[in-house]
């Protein structure tokens, strides 16, 4: 009976929820847009132009952007079309990446303030199966998890090159034989198990699926109607494949799997972002006047833990002189999201791009960094240098000059042996050893990569997804050398035989 009058409770709170999301739409149609038109028509033109001269100088497919003020939506729009076609507008799903883990902040803390967990309790008393082998881990508290000061790292946990989980559960116990790189608390190491391991307490006190509470206790209530979180991209059909950067130019691909949830996972559209931007410029109140969040934890999660991270909880703090910014970054290796608030809340941006993270900069952070200069000084900017085509036609060039210097050096091939035939043996591996340079390049570019993304853990997919034109570059070096070394041999063998033949006939 208990059970019965539990589901009926169930049908009436979700009903009331869709009576209020509906409720939000017309408010949306009929109050929201005049008031982003009215004294606004302006803005929205720059904004308009700016990104869509983005979009076009550096050919990224498909964008989506949300500006909001105060408690009104700026602009939403969406800009190009998706790898399928489709036009992208408000409403066109996206993947945002880590911005994932400020909503993962914001649902522990709903536990905080009802104090059912503390902040600066180990994770351990509440969640038993958060086991390691390193014991120091037992005394990991929720806000390091929260602020990347665990201990965990990719360095001790390569978390992309293991073998992935399917769930939260399993990602939590994925760790039991890992170690930490520094003791917990003593340095800030960017890891995305601490957000799965926090999505998996989540989980446990709630007694439901991690995506199930946040559907019920964020998303809807914000009035995020398309929003979900998925353990990888495969599982919403609604997300197109993103792009990667093949010489500048933009290629669709699937985004290679790896686990998402709880720091990575949620999928949303633009016009979804401008209610959560709008929430945070309103201290945690939503549309209907209902409380997600309190200002109070909202200003715990916006306040550095310190002076040398600059993170909070689910967020980077900075203050740049006048200007005080609250962000997160998102990168896919197919996508790459960015949301920041400005003025203390007071602004919202929002921008998601349908394009990787590569060797050149993220095509979101550029995009909120041109819209946040024209927030806030009111002047036009004009779309910057398209770092991924530069950098593209910059390796192509490096590919024809050095197919050049192979076919001038195999030209001349007889006289480089002739003018090194009498060099002692040992003179001429030192001379031909560099040509060994950029297969040992190749064979550790993915530590070098890991190495200029701060220690970050990929796999060898990952790595030509990111940095697919520096490995075709290396590899038109290593065959050129390679048939210059085969050529040479051969020609050094000939004249060594034509000098044994000369010497016996004198």
């Amino acid at each position: 009976m208990n059970c019965l009058r539990k589901q009926h409770n169930n049908r009436l709170q979700r009903t009331a929820r869709y009576v209020a999301l509906s409720a939000h739409i017309v408010v949306s149609l009929f109050v929201l847009i005049p008031t982003m038109s009215d004294g606004n028509d302006e803005l929205v033109a720059q904004i308009d132009e700016f990104v869509e001269s983005y979009r076009k100088r550096n050919m990224v497919p498909g964008i989506a952007v949300a500006v909001t003020q105060g408690g009104n939506v700026v602009h939403v729009q969406g800009y190009g079309a998706d790898s399928n076609g489709n036009p992208v507008d408000a409403n066109t799903v996206f993947p945002i990446a880590s911005l994932s883990k400020s909503f993962t902040a914001l649902a522990v803390m709903q536990f905080v303030e009802r104090g059912i967990v503390a902040l600066d309790e180990p994770v351990v008393s509440y969640l038993p199966e958060f086991v390691m082998a390193d014991e120091r881990a037992q005394t990991i508290t929720l806000r390091q998890l929260l602020t990347h000061t665990s201990g965990l790292s990719d360095r001790s946990f390569p978390e992309k090159s293991l073998p992935q989980p399917h769930t939260l559960s399993a990602a939590v116990a994925r760790l039991a034989p890992a170690g930490l790189e520094v003791a917990p608390g003593g340095a800030n190491r960017y890891h995305n198990p601490n957000y799965q391991i926090v999505a998996r307490l989540i989980e446990v006190l709630s007694g439901e699926p991690f995506d199930e509470y946040m559907r019920q206790n964020v998303f809807e209530p914000i009035g995020m109607i398309d929003a979900r979180t998925i353990a990888s991209l495969e599982q919403d059909s609604r997300v197109s494949n993103g792009h990667i950067r093949f010489f500048g130019l933009p290629v669709s691909m699937p985004e290679p799997y790896w686990f998402l949830e709880g720091s990575s996972g949620v999928v949303t559209t633009a016009s979804d972002m401008s209610n959560w931007l709008q929430m945070l410029n309103n201290s945690g109140r939503t549309f209907d006047g209902g409380q997600v969040i309190s200002p109070e934890s909202l200003e715990v999660m916006f306040t550095p833990t310190d002076i040398r991270s600059r993170r909070g909880l689910g967020w980077s703090i900075r203050n740049d002189g006048e200007v005080h910014q609250v962000q997160h970054t998102g990168w896919l290796f197919t996508y790459t999201a960015n949301h920041t608030l400005l003025d203390h809340g007071e602004l919202g941006i929002f921008a998601v791009a349908s394009t990787g993270i590569g060797l050149a900069a993220a095509d979101a952070d550029m995009i909120v960094e041109g819209l946040q200069s024209i927030l806030l000084s009111g002047d036009q900017v004009r779309a910057g240098l398209p770092f991924g085509l530069l950098g593209g036609i910059a390796i192509i060039i490096l590919i024809v000059l050095t197919s050049l210097r192979g076919v001038w050096r195999l030209r001349k091939i007889e006289k480089i042996v002739e003018r090194r035939q009498y060099w002692p043996v040992w003179k001429k591996v030192v001379w031909l050893l560099p040509m060994l340079v950029p297969v040992v390049f190749l064979v550790y570019l993915r530590n070098l990569l890991s190495w200029l993304f701060g220690g970050r853990d990929g796999t060898w997919l990952q790595t030509v997804y990111v940095a697919s034109p520096l490995i075709v570059w290396l590899g038109v070096l290593i065959l050129v050398n390679f048939v210059f070394l085969m050529k040479y041999v051969n020609c050094e063998n000939r004249y060594g035989r034509e000098n044994r033949i000369q010497s016996r006939h004198t």
